[in-house]
């Protein structure tokens, strides 16, 4: 089988969720012997075609006008011949240029949900900090595009059930003949066993950006007033505007909580016990608890979004409901008070992970809407 991958950027560059994903497929698509192209923008000049790990990618300059994108686009699907287009993230690709693919039908279309933007305009479901419950009237005016391209499609994959819901509830995707959810891969850079826990304290780690929607202000607060008499110890990782992490920095000023900026999830996920995800979003997933998993790490969370359907509770962790005073302090009180549970949580964490979330995992799935996807073309 050859799948064609459209997506905004492709590694190494600019490597954020929807440059992991198409790369987990991507590469191990090529492991399992299929062929693979992904057609991308790039932020070199021009039109480039490199090989990355046995992937072919063609990369379009931002120097590049849309009407000559559409034409190397339509170049590049005559001259690949792939079985499957996949679109993920084709944020930098007009929009008309995928309805047009998906109206020629010469080869099925396959769009995944990772985020909001064919929902709305600013990418966000966000207005004045606060989350869309559903679309506005302007994102509606200014998503006409977005819903004649999600009409024309053969398949559509939600990373979340949460997130295909949303979609169709504002009208998309209602009647695509091939739906499903498929959570998403993701396979750590390197397996570094986690570092013992020395003591009864136990570890506690963030990994995210530094800003008011991610809740961080809502875990720091909890940690040092609720639960400040407590033997405990926190890690924060990630960056966010300058003010802002002075802020957090100053008003939660404890000799138990590090701020160590930018570093890789590995790193800090092989030196805590549970991570934290906070989370005041309605994430499509929030992937984090996925890598979270994979170095056998069990993930306290919000109720929001996506995030849910993969916190097995009290299993692989636990959830709380941010806007309910003490839920929080009370989720991270149950393993305070019972440590040893945390090590049982661990290999539970590490075992979800191997089941369900590695690339081949995620691929076993995807081949099942791919055959479905073909099949429905052919009808």
């Amino acid at each position: 089988m050859h799948v064609f991958f459209i997506n905004a950027r492709y590694a190494p560059e600019r490597i954020a969720g929807p440059a992991f994903t198409t790369q987990y497929l991507a590469k191990q698509l090529v492991r399992e012997g299929d062929q693979v192209t992904v057609f991308c923008r790039s932020e070199r000049l021009a039109v480039n075609r490199d090989e990355h790990d046995g992937v072919t990618v063609v990369r379009i300059g931002l120097d590049v006008s849309t009407s000559r994108l559409a034409q190397y686009l339509v170049d590049a699907v005559n001259f690949f011949r792939p079985d499957v287009i996949h679109t993920l993230f084709p944020r930098e690709i007009p929009i008309e240029l995928l309805s047009s693919l998906a109206t020629q039908r010469r080869v099925p279309v396959l769009q995944t949900l990772l985020s909001f933007f064919l929902l709305c305009a600013r990418g966000s479901m966000m207005r004045d900090g606060r989350m869309c419950n559903s679309q506005c009237v302007d994102c509606h005016a200014a998503t006409a595009g977005q819903r004649d391209f999600a009409g024309r499609v053969a398949g559509v994959v939600g990373i979340s059930r949460f997130i295909l819901d949303l979609h169709q509830r504002c009208g998309l995707f209602r009647s695509t003949p091939v739906q499903q959810v498929i959570h998403d891969a993701y396979k750590p850079p390197f397996h570094e066993p986690a570092v013992p826990r020395k003591g009864d304290a136990l570890r506690f780690g963030y990994l995210g950006r530094l800003v008011p929607q991610k809740g961080v202000e809502l875990l720091l607060k909890t940690l040092t007033t609720q639960l400040a008499d407590r033997d405990w110890s926190l890690v924060v990782a990630g960056k966010g505007d300058a003010g802002y992490e002075t802020m957090l920095k100053h008003n939660y000023a404890d000799p138990r909580i590090r701020f160590v900026g930018f570093v890789e999830s590995g790193e800090v996920l092989s030196q805590i016990d549970v991570l934290l995800v906070p989370s005041l979003l309605q994430e499509p997933l929030g992937r984090v608890w996925l890598e979270a998993y994979a170095h056998g790490v069990p993930v306290i969370a919000s109720r929001r979004g996506g995030i849910p359907e993969g916190i097995e509770e009290g299993t692989t962790g636990f959830l709380f409901q941010p806007e309910s005073p003490g839920e929080l302090a009370g989720a991270i009180a149950s393993v305070l008070d019972n440590p040893d549970s945390v090590e049982a949580m661990k290999a539970h964490a590490v075992e979800k992970w191997r089941r369900e979330f590695t690339p081949a995992a995620i691929l076993g799935q995807y081949r099942e809407v791919y055959d479905a996807t073909l099949s429905c073309d052919r009808a």
